[in-house]
Parts: structure tokens; C-alpha cells; sequence
């Protein structure tokens, strides 16, 4: 018997016993578990193993004459007992300098352990470690065949280096420390370690899943072998849930410490847990299998997203295979009901025949995140719209469909989910629906409210219906754990993919693509063209597009379909979303922005081509969705830029690190603004708000960073093919073209911004809150939110295109940090508690609105050095001032949303990495020769660009309280408060 607790080893001394090792028997069953049901190769095992009994004798005199397994594991032993035990049998798996790593003790009765191993794949011994071993890392001793096998598997040329390296005396691992292109698969255990490396993979042992990481860092002894390398790790697939999120916890660290410690590239190897618990079990029954799910090993954030957003196969109740879903049958018990089908395969009609079906009296709140998609499902579902509430009985007998915007108690109508008990909720196209209630700007000034009652109306609630296409766990999990009493979700997987592909084209550049669209056009063919913005400043938006082509072509019918053309009186498009498969037919050319992105279904086959312009603004799945709105198989030709620029929270692509991340964030702010402790979290009381939103945003930051490969892989998944399409020779002048009517075009509207009426306080708001307005009412509306801005009457076109840039938000930062510095505590205070009348607040929320805190770093990183016209700034000047900003790049990244690469940039670059949130920038004013080198003198030239001075002493004024001059008819109205 061993102890490992009390390093004792009890050894059995009876004749009969030593003499039963004499034979084959036992040994030959203990290497058919390793060679046969572990799949490892003979030459692998007989390099790497060595097969002890507990004791060995004389065969003379039977005494003992050493204690093999004892010695090895560094245990004392004591002999004693009456009555003789069985002896015992240990497998040693050693190290490649011929050490011992760790033992598997075969024992008492170890032919009994095998034959119930083979038979019930019960564990057959006990695995222990030599005493004081630790957590060491495992370096097989690698076979001339196999270092061969995983060197040419690289390259063959890399085959030659190892042959040198032998010949020099170099032991593998030596040769693979100093050969970072051979990939290495980090495991747990011998037995998978061993069957890897029998397939010719490099592969690294731990001793289970939580080691090979200490205090977050990698074990020193790990480090060499992962540095800078291409990294995967294969760990356990097991069938139990606690232990399965044990194992993707420990793997998430290990492979999280990989990247940011080790710089590694990490990948992640899984299987279906039916396969087998561990990558040998995989190696030794699916060989072919465990073969691709090497090879298909998924990016390590990718994985970590799978986790969140794959549907567990405990959640889905029926998987169908059909074009269209029909009259579905849902089980009487189940109350969270998820529907993911694809694109065009009848969700809503599906959703609206169950419906039909409810039982007498059943009410039914359907909702959307666009008002223009709810009107349309309105129609679909034979409900009133929230508008049509007042003039339509229905509305209260039978329920309505409403945008979550309206979701409140402060909307017309209010909305109280306690005179909805008993209802059924539907969400159509659930995913964007929730991430609109969680990180919508139109949602912000109510979203407390707005979750709040998300939660009581789905506690209230019969039934959910949680419809898309992309249907994530994310989603499901969010309304299950919304709801108070345990709920299993109801899962309908329609996996059906149609049998032809269907044609998609691929443009390198916008206007490669809009030169082809103008050839279409040219032959008769009717376009409807989508596009990622509507303001005339976007080249690329619906405005522009819609006045070169007038021009171009003015014979066209021409419609546009975008969020002012919609809400616009007497416009074509007002009111064209319940009725699109009748208004549509009418034009040649359809342009459209994001307002048709989702939930409309375009059923005419009136279109000979879909064009869209995608532009990093929108999601990967909302692309994605943009170019299904027409149902016909037609021609798919499209712009995808390789990158999109948006990051949302600290631009993570992991959950955990973005709720991390966000909390310390709003704990900062509440410290820093005392008098905001009763301001609450509205998360820390409902974590799943927070935490929805943080895999939401994980999810879409990891397609924001690779934007056109993830919008390609999903669209082929879908059953899209691919064509990348050839340059048109004339792409360049197209370019030229559509540059300068954009130029032409926002300047004039710019202008007409400038020359338009001001509104006074009463009209502002009034013209603010209406849906439908004129378009001399858009230009009052947006020339007085400048003025009210930036404290003046005198808005002139460079202001208005200053604004447009972005350089309000700099102003503020510039502002606050300098002269108005007295006042930003006031400012923010005020801005929290209108953001949470009632004490609760969305964290993302409060902290994207609060500046005290930024004001606070920048000023204790010193920021206002830089902005003394006098200083001079070089690069080594600044060494230790940089040094410090990047030790603590990673908070500021979360404060700041600015990053810095400690290995990039230089001292004056992190500098002007910060002095961009101020809008400004050091300029170089001399090179000198310093000890033989050439030297850079920086300095601050100028501090007054855009007429900062001016305005600073507008608002300074307005915070005093003695603005009573040209801007008094603003004066103390909310929107005259900065930002």
C-alpha cells in the first residue's frame, strides 16, 4: 500500500507474489492499455515507460533486495502485518533525461483493475508523482522516427535541423527550445501526451488542466517551450457540466497566460464528448477524427466565444431539416422557446400560427428594435402598433408590438408589465433585439428603466418566443435567467441548408464595386442597393449614392429607404415598411440604409442583383442579415472591409475580461465622484444584464478585429459561394467621381445647416421629440443642437464640419482638464443622477458618460506638461514618463479606451496617443546631432486651433453662471450643460 499524504509505502514479501512478475502476464496487459487503448506506438511506450513491482527479490534466499517503486517516488516503506497482500505493479512514464515523472500503480489485484478497465472503462491505478516533483512539467523522450515525423510535418526543410542538431548531440527538446516553428500541443497526462507525440505532434504534459499556470503566469519550466510558438491545448472533453466548466475555466487561464505572458498563438483542440473523454481515448476508437479536430483547432478566442454562444444540446428539444418551418408543435410545459432556423425559412409565420393557436384570451407583446420593422411585424402578426394604440380596440384585448425603446413607464403610451400577467412574449430576431436594449444609444437615458421592465415582463410572462436565425446560448441564457422560477430552455433547430449555392461576389474596394453596379444599371438591371450610413457625409451612403445616380441616370425610378426618408412627410418611403412587397416593384433602383437591415422579408422577384456596401459600422451578423432581406437567389455583390475600427468597452474579445474590466472601471468612477455613492449598479443587483452584455460585446469586438473573414465565413455557412471579382479598369476615375459629388454635396448641406433658422427652447424640443419631420425642420434641429453645443448663434459650415469630426468630445477633454477643471465634478454629478432619477444606473452606461475620472488620470499621468508652448519634449526625455504610462497601459486602456504597445511605440508617439483625446499634437521644431545621433525636438506649436479660446470662455462663462449675452435664450436649459 502507498500513501502519497504520508509518504509511506507498506511492501508485501511473500514468495508466490514476487514470482508473478516473473512472467509476461501482467506486463503485456499493462502495455496493451498504453499501446492499444491509448494509442500509443510501441517505440514510444518503450522509450517513455518502464514496468516495477513494488519489491524485487533474491530467488535464492527471498529476501529483498530493493523496493523499486518506493525508490523511484521517493517514499520511506515499512514492513509489516501478519497477513501477506497482493503485490503491486507500477508503470513509471519518464522524462527524456531518464527521471521519473509520474507512476500509475497497478494494485492490489491488478489483473481485477484490468479486466474492469476493458470491459467498463473504470481507471485501472493510481496515478502519484515522485515526492517534492510539484507541479513539473513532462518531456517525453522523443524517438529519431517520430522527431523526424514532427519536424517534416512543418516543413522539410526543417527535418534538416533536427538532423543537425542530433548530430551535434542535442537532445529533441533542446532542438525544439530553439525551433519556435514547430507547433506544441499542451495536454494532460502521459497517456495523452504519448499518443499525440506517436502521431508525430510535438506534446507537452501537465499533470491536469489547472497546472501549468501559477498567480496567472506560466510555470517557469513551461515558458522556453511555449514562447513566441504556435500553442493548442487539448484537454479532457468530459460529460459532466460542473466539470466541463472546471475545464474550460482552467483552460481559459492557461490559455489567456499563453498569450499575454508567453506571446504565444494559441488555438484550442476539442472533440465531441461521444467520441471519447481524452485525446487519446479519440486517437485510439476515431483516429480520422481526432485527426481533424487537431487540424480544426479553433482560434482561442474563437473558443472562448463558442462556449458563450453554442447551444447546449441539453436545451434543444426537436432538430428539423426543412426549407420552411410550418405549423410547428411545441410542448404544453415548455415556457422559454427558442427558435433558430435560417434566414427566410418562416419564423415569424411560424411564430404567428402558434399564436393563432393560444387558448382564448391569451395576450401577446411582440418586440422589436426598430420602430419601422415593428410596424411591419405588425401587420404580419395582425396586431396594432404602440402608435395605433389610441384609435384600436385590439391593442388591449389582444396585446401590440412595440420597439424597446417604449419599454418604460415614461413612454406614451406607459408601458407597466404588471397588467400583463399571463401574456406571451415573442422577440423576433432576439439576438439584436437584446443587444439593442443593452447598448443602444437611443435606449441610454432609459435603459434602467427599460431592463427593469424587460425582467418583470418576462417574470409576468406564460410564454417566451426567442426568434433568429443566429440564436445563440448568449440570448437563451439571458432570458432564462431573467425569469425567477428554474426554466429549461425549448430549443427548435431547424440545421437546414439549401442544396444550391447561392452566387456571392467579392469587390477589393468600394469603388470597384459601385463602377460594377453603374455597369448593371447600364444593362437594365434592377438593383436595390445596401448601404452601412445614411448621412450625406458618408461617400458610400444612402444620400450620396442616391444623387449620383439621379444624375446619372435620370430616367430610373429611384426610391430611398433610410431613417429620415422613412420619417420624412409626403416622402415615397414613409410608411413603406408594412407594404414593401408592393411599393418596391415600382423602382429600378432601391438604396437603403440599415433601416431594412433585419426581420423585413422581401418576397418579389423584382431585383436582378443585391449590392451592399458594408462599412464596419454594422455588426458581423447584422451584415450578414442586411443581404438576406431579398429572398430571391439572386446575385449577391459585395464590399467587406478586411477590418472594422468600432471596439466596444475595453475592445476585448473575452467576456470575463470586459465585465473585469468593466466593474473596476465603475468602482473608480464612484470613488472619484463621492457624492454618487447612492448611484447603484444596475448589474451588480442583475449580473446577467452585465454579463449579456459582455459576451455580446466580446462576441462582436472578435468580428469588428476580423471583419471580412468572419463575415465570409458565416455567409458560406450559409450556403453562400464565393467568387472574388475582377478590378474594372475604370475604378480609379469612378473613385475620383463619387469623391467629389460627396464633397459637393455635404458641403451644401453644411451650408444650408448654417443658413437655416434657430429654434428656441420650446421648438427645439418640441421638433426633437417628433417622428416625422420636414427636412427644414432636420436643418433647425441639428444648426441648433451646435449652437446649444458650443454656446453660440454663429454656426458657420467649418464649425458644422468640425463638429461632425468629432471635435466636440476633444473640446470637453481639453476644457475640463484646463480652465473649466472647477466645474467637471458639478458636471458630472448632474449628469449621473439624469441618468439615474431612481438611483439605478447601467454601468457601461454611467461610465461612458462620466469625464471627472479621465480628468483624473490625465492629470496624475502629468498631461498638462505638454501643453506649455515652451517645453521640448524628445523621446529620451521622456523615457521614465513613458515607462510609467505603459506599467499601467492596461487600466488606462479601460479608462482612456486608448492602447499602447510597449514593444511599438516610443515615448513621443504614447504622448500623442493621449494628447489625441485633447484633439491636439506636438509638433517636430528642430533635429539636432546628439553623440553622433540625430535628435527630435517636440514641442506643443499650438493651442487655439478650431477657436478653442473662444469657446472656452463661452462655457467658462455659462459655468459661472454670467452668460447674458447672445446665447442668454439657452441659458441653464439641459442641453446647455457640456456634454
Amino acid at each position: 500500500m502507498i500513501r502519497n499524504n504520508n509518504a509511506v509505502v507498506k511492501l508485501n514479501s511473500t514468495t508466490n507474489q514476487a514470482e508473478s512478475f516473473t512472467g509476461q502476464g501482467i506486463e503485456a496487459r499493462i502495455c496493451q492499455e498504453f499501446t492499444g487503448q491509448s494509442a500509443i506506438a510501441p517505440d514510444v511506450f518503450a522509450a517513455n515507460v518502464r514496468i516495477v513491482p513494488d519489491l524485487e527479490f533474491d530467488p535464492i534466499n527471498r529476501e529483498v533486495l530493493s523496493t523499486p517503486i518506493a525508490d523511484e517516488l521517493g517514499f520511506r516503506y515499512i514492513r509489516f502485518g501478519k497477513k501477506a497482500k497482493e503485490n503491486e505493479t507500477a508503470a513509471l512514464f519518464l522524462n527524456e533525461d531518464g527521471s521519473v515523472w509520474q507512476a500509475k500503480i497497478f494494485g492490489p489485484d491488478s489483473q481485477a483493475w484490468l479486466d474492469a478497465y476493458q470491459s467498463q472503462g473504470k481507471r485501472t491505478g493510481q496515478y502519484m508523482a515522485p515526492r517534492g516533483n510539484g507541479d513539473t512539467v513532462y518531456f517525453a523522450n522523443i524517438p529519431d522516427r517520430i522527431a523526424r515525423k514532427i519536424a517534416v510535418r512543418v516543413n522539410p526543410l526543417i527535418e534538416s535541423s533536427w538532423l543537425e542538431a542530433k548530430s551535434k548531440g542535442q537532445s529533441f527538446w533542446e532542438w525544439f527550445q530553439e525551433t519556435p516553428q514547430v507547433p506544441v500541443i499542451v495536454t494532460e497526462g502521459f497517456k495523452k501526451a504519448a499518443a499525440l507525440i506517436s502521431q508525430g505532434y510535438a506534446a507537452i504534459a501537465l499533470y491536469g488542466c489547472q497546472c501549468g499556470v501559477s498567480d496567472l503566469a506560466i510555470k517557469p519550466e513551461l515558458l522556453p517551450f511555449v514562447t513566441s510558438r504556435q500553442v493548442a491545448i487539448a484537454f479532457d472533453q468530459d460529460d459532466k457540466p460542473e466539470t466541463r466548466q472546471k475545464v474550460f475555466s482552467a483552460t481559459r487561464k492557461l490559455g489567456s497566460a499563453l498569450v499575454h505572458h508567453a506571446r504565444a498563438r494559441v488555438s484550442i483542440i476539442s472533440w465531441h464528448q461521444a467520441l471519447g473523454k481524452g485525446i487519446d481515448d479519440v486517437l485510439a476508437n476515431h483516429p480520422q477524427k481526432a485527426i481533424t479536430a487537431i487540424e480544426n483547432a479553433r482560434n482561442f478566442s474563437q473558443w472562448k466565444l463558442d462556449h458563450y454562444t453554442d447551444i447546449p444540446d441539453d436545451y434543444i428539444a426537436q432538430r428539423l431539416m426543412t426549407p420552411y418551418l410550418g405549423d410547428l408543435e411545441i410542448a404544453y410545459y415548455a415556457k422559454l422557446i427558442g427558435i433558430k432556423s435560417p434566414k427566410g425559412t418562416g419564423k415569424t409565420e411560424s411564430i404567428a400560427q402558434i399564436v393563432a393557436k393560444a387558448p382564448s384570451g391569451t395576450r401577446v407583446i411582440i418586440l422589436t428594435h426598430r420602430e419601422q420593422l415593428g410596424q411591419d411585424l405588425a401587420r404580419r402578426y395582425g396586431l396594432p402598433y404602440r402608435t395605433e394604440l389610441g384609435s384600436c380596440q385590439e391593442g388591449t384585448e389582444l396585446g401590440y408590438v412595440l420597439c424597446v425603446d417604449s419599454l418604460h413607464g415614461n413612454a406614451t403610451p406607459p408601458f407597466k408589465p404588471d397588467d400583463w400577467h399571463g401574456a406571451w412574449v415573442i422577440i423576433d430576431e432576439a439576438e439584436q433585439v437584446f443587444w439593442h436594449v443593452l447598448n443602444s444609444s437611443t435606449c441610454q437615458g432609459n435603459r434602467a428603466a427599460i431592463l427593469q421592465t424587460l425582467t418583470a415582463l418576462l417574470i409576468n410572462s406564460d410564454r417566451v418566443f426567442l426568434a433568429d436565425a443566429d440564436l445563440s446560448r448568449i440570448s437563451l441564457d439571458y432570458a432564462k435567467n431573467l425569469l425567477e422560477e428554474p426554466v429549461q430552455p425549448y430549443v427548435i433547430l431547424n440545421e437546414y441548408r439549401p442544396d444550391t449555392a447561392r452566387p456571392l461576389f467579392l469587390y477589393e474596394s468600394q469603388s470597384a464595386l459601385f463602377s460594377k453596379v453603374l455597369t448593371f444599371i447600364e444593362n437594365g438591371d434592377r438593383v436595390i442597393i445596401h448601404c452601412g450610413a445614411q448621412e450625406i457625409k458618408s461617400k458610400w451612403g444612402t444620400q450620396n449614392l442616391e444623387s449620383l445616380l439621379s444624375q446619372r441616370f435620370p430616367e430610373k425610378s429611384i426610391l430611398i429607404i433610410d431613417a429620415e426618408s422613412v420619417s420624412t412627410p409626403n416622402h415615397p418611403a414613409q410608411g413603406v415598411m408594412g407594404r414593401l412587397n408592393e411599393v418596391l416593384p415600382q423602382y429600378d433602383i432601391v438604396i437603403t440604409s440599415p433601416t431594412l437591415e433585419t426581420g423585413v422579408s422581401i418576397d418579389i422577384k423584382h431585383f436582378d442583383k443585391v449590392i451592399a456596401f458594408g462599412s464596419g459600422v454594422q455588426t458581423v451578423g447584422a451584415f450578414c442579415q442586411t443581404l438576406a432581406r431579398v429572398r430571391d437567389d439572386i446575385p449577391r455583390h459585395v464590399y467587406i472591409p478586411e477590418y472594422a475600427s468600432q471596439r466596444i468597452g475595453n475592445g476585448s474579445d473575452d467576456p470575463y475580461s470586459i465585465v473585469k474590466s468593466q466593474q473596476k472601471v465603475f468602482k473608480f468612477n464612484q470613488k472619484i465622484l463621492s457624492e454618487l455613492d447612492t448611484i447603484n449598479a444596475l448589474d451588480d443587483a442583475t449580473p446577467q444584464h452585465l454579463k449579456t452584455w459582455a459576451a455580446m460585446s466580446a462576441f462582436n469586438n472578435y468580428g469588428f478585429k476580423r471583419y471580412q473573414e468572419e463575415v465570409l465565413k458565416r455567409l458560406e455557412n450559409e450556403g453562400y459561394l464565393l467568387t472574388i471579382a475582377a478590378t474594372p479598369e475604370d475604378v480609379e476615375l469612378v473613385k475620383a467621381e463619387v469623391t467629389a459629388k460627396a464633397e459637393i454635396n455635404y458641403q451644401a448641406q453644411c451650408q444650408a445647416i448654417s443658413e437655416a433658422p434657430l429654434l428656441d427652447p420650446d421648438q427645439y424640443q418640441t421638433v426633437k421629440n417628433k417622428r416625422a419631420k420636414s427636412k427644414s425642420e432636420r436643418l433647425s434641429e441639428k444648426k441648433t443642437a451646435i449652437a446649444r453645443r458650443y454656446c453660440t448663434e454663429d454656426i458657420t459650415p467649418s464649425l458644422i464640419i468640425n463638429d461632425d469630426d468629432g471635435l466636440y468630445p476633444k473640446l470637453l477633454i481639453h476644457y475640463y482638464l484646463t480652465v473649466g477643471n472647477p466645474y467637471v465634478h458639478q458636471r458630472d454629478v448632474k449628469k449621473a443622477k439624469d441618468l439615474s432619477p431612481d438611483g439605478n444606473v447601467f454601468s457601461p452606461d454611467f461610465t461612458r458618460q462620466m469625464i471627472t475620472p479621465k480628468i483624473a488620470v490625465l492629470l496624475s499621468l502629468g498631461m498638462t506638461q505638454f501643453l506649455d508652448p515652451k517645453t521640448v519634449f524628445t523621446n529620451a526625455g521622456l523615457k521614465e514618463w513613458a515607462d510609467m504610462v505603459i506599467k499601467y497601459r492596461h487600466e488606462l486602456r479601460a479608462l482612456l479606451g486608448t492602447s499602447f504597445d510597449p514593444e511599438r511605440h516610443t515615448p513621443i508617439q504614447i504622448a500623442q496617443r493621449l494628447l489625441k483625446l485633447l484633439g491636439l499634437r506636438l509638433e517636430c521644431t528642430a533635429r539636432h546631432r546628439v553623440d553622433g545621433e540625430i535628435v527630435r525636438f517636440y514641442q506643443m506649436v499650438s493651442l487655439n486651433d478650431h477657436d478653442r479660446d473662444n469657446i472656452f470662455q463661452r462655457w467658462l462663462e455659462r459655468d459661472q453662471g454670467i452668460c447674458d449675452t447672445t446665447f442668454s435664450n439657452y441659458k441653464n436649459k439641459p442641453e446647455s450643460q457640456a456634454a
